[in-house]
């Protein structure tokens, strides 16, 4: 379906001498927002992937809700899995904006389109933890104002990504997508 708020693309990375991956993603409409969620379960192999795809199967239920409240559903129904890190982020076309929220070793970056900002830029914020385990309290996730919700003008770009993985800063062209 054409999207004028997102182009996407994900990838999935099966460890070597594994069968599946740990990590999982999401990507949901909601009226004129876009949830995204990037999930990685701890460890690696089956534990991990359960861990995962529970995290994204409890998104599912109820997407619409806050991402405080997306957050707690995941934690509270993660506690007899290993766990995961991960990263959300509304994408909402009514006020161009992004609302983002992350835990665990899990960060985001976002790449204005116009270069001539003055940050051009951005780290976002992450919180430690890990979902299902170890979380700050919905009152934990207080930030100072601005720093979960930024403009998001068409042609920027969110990169989420464990911490431990490299950026690609390279533009993906109509000759890279399959």
């Amino acid at each position: 379906m054409p999207d004028k708020l997102t182009e996407w693309s994900a990838v999935v990375q099966v460890r070597e001498g594994e069968q599946i991956s740990g990590d999982h993603y999401l990507i949901c409409r909601v009226g004129k927002r876009v949830l995204v969620a990037v999930t990685d379960g701890l460890g690696h192999g089956p534990e991990a992937a359960l861990a995962s795809h529970q995290a994204v199967a409890t998104l599912e239920i109820d997407p619409a809700q806050s991402l405080v409240s997306l957050f707690a559903a995941c934690h509270k129904d993660l506690h007899s899995t290993r766990g995961v890190v991960m990263a959300l982020a509304l994408l909402d076309a009514s006020n161009n904006t992004m609302a983002w929220l992350g835990v665990g070793n899990i960060q985001g970056r976002l790449l204005r389109a116009d270069k001539t900002t003055s940050r051009p830029v951005e780290e976002l914020f992450q919180y430690n933890g890990v979902v299902g385990h170890e979380m700050p309290s919905a009152a934990g996730f207080y930030c100072p104002a601005g720093r979960q919700r930024r403009p998001f003008d068409p042609g920027d770009r969110w990169y989420p990504a464990r911490i431990c993985q490299r950026y690609s800063h390279r533009e993906i062209g109509p000759s890279d997508r399959q």
